[in-house]
């Protein structure tokens, strides 16, 4: 979230690097600033969304495990109060945020995913990084 200190600290690194540099142009150093500003906002949206596609993953998982051949009783009675949190809840129906979010276009599906396709192979390819896991003797 963009709080007053996160503001004051921009504005003291925008003051720095405006005197620090060569350049004096104000509407240079205005740009700056807001520029960073944005991605504070940014950040506080990106955070925003992994909480909401943590919650739908969650969920996803509590539906498998109620498909299995044979659930437990943990499987077929198990604890929602994540996915079922007021807070996410009213988040997911804030049009706004939604729509920022797909403004920035942000996709947390492969990095949720990863972590399922880890415990089932015997290597996973991360963007060029193989993680390799050792086999159990």
């Amino acid at each position: 979230m963009l709080t007053r200190r996160h503001l004051r600290i921009k504005v003291l690194q925008a003051l720095y690097a405006y005197f620090q540099s060569d350049n004096h142009e104000i509407d240079l150093a205005e740009k700056q600033l807001f520029s960073s500003i944005q991605h504070i906002y940014d950040l506080a949206i990106y955070q925003i969304s992994f909480l909401l596609n943590l919650s739908r993953f969650a969920e996803e998982r509590l539906e498998d495990a109620k498909l299995k051949f044979r659930p437990n009783e943990e499987d077929l009675n198990p604890n929602t109060r994540f996915i079922e949190n007021a807070f996410l809840k009213k988040l997911e129906s804030n049009q706004s945020l939604m729509k920022h979010i797909q403004k920035i276009k942000i996709s947390w599906t492969c990095l949720l995913y990863t972590s399922d396709a880890a415990d089932d192979l015997l290597c996973v390819d991360l963007g060029g990084r193989r993680i390799l896991k050792k086999k159990n003797k």
